[in-house]
């Protein structure tokens, strides 16, 4: 993870199989030496002398290392619990055992994902692609169906009929709100500052609802918080 701080100096993009003529700071992989990692990623090391790599190059790596670092939270899948998980956090202790506090602070695990209940496999036809469902469903339909798709361990399960529910409903939203906001006609509102009984429980519940959403996402909890977001915010 750390790498992939600095990995824009180095290779740049569209550079998968790390071709070094494709660098943009024009960093050779003979360059990166040992003394040159320790002054990246590590406190109290002095800027290499002689190196090629010009010294205000090693800052910005430098900085752009101590910015994103330590890393908040790192999502992967379930079964790498045992192996890559386990070993970032060793290989953290080990490099930074004087700096604990560039150790990951969070990890958020889940399992594999399913269309309708069903294996992805292209043999099925059901192998999706998140660029494909983007431009099938919308990006913001594919994010509610994902949401849905659960929060646990267990496999997600990606519903098509959810995505296009989700276009209905969130088309159906955005045409209620145009409708009372833009299309009303002003003099049919109600006046004056006081709020009567029922504007404040309307005022009172959606802001607990948006106080339950909020915490929901905080915690990784997207379903719950997409049921007290949108399901029990209709409600109102």
């Amino acid at each position: 993870m750390a790498y992939y701080t600095i990995s824009n100096y180095l290779q740049g993009v569209d550079n998968l199989n790390g071709d070094e003529s494709k660098s943009p700071a024009n960093i050779k992989v003979a360059d990166l030496t040992d003394d040159v990692f320790n002054y990246i990623f590590r406190k109290g090391f002095a800027l290499p002398e002689g190196s090629a790599i010009p010294a205000e190059t090693l800052e910005k790596m430098r900085s752009e290392f101590r910015y994103w670092y330590p890393m908040d939270l790192r999502v992967s899948a379930k079964d790498l619990i045992p192996n890559h998980l386990t070993m970032a956090l060793y290989n953290h202790a080990a490099v930074w055992d004087d700096e604990p506090d560039l150790w990951p602070r969070g990890y958020y695990t889940n399992g594999h994902i399913m269309v309708d209940a069903e294996k992805m496999s292209k043999s099925k036809g059901n192998f999706l692609m998140m660029l494909e469902t983007i431009n099938k469903f919308s990006a913001d339909a594919t994010r509610f169906a994902c949401a849905d798709a659960g929060d646990t361990l267990d496999d997600a399960n990606f519903e098509r009929s959810t995505a296009n529910s989700a276009i209905v409903s969130l088309s159906n939203e955005a045409a209620w709100i145009k409708e009372v906001l833009v299309d009303a006609d002003p003099s049919s509102y109600r006046s004056g500052d006081d709020l009567n009984f029922m504007d404040k429980v309307f005022e009172n519940e959606t802001n607990r609802l948006v106080k339950a959403t909020e915490k929901c996402f905080e915690e990784m909890q997207f379903r719950e918080g997409l049921q007290r977001g949108m399901v029990r915010d209709n409600d109102c």
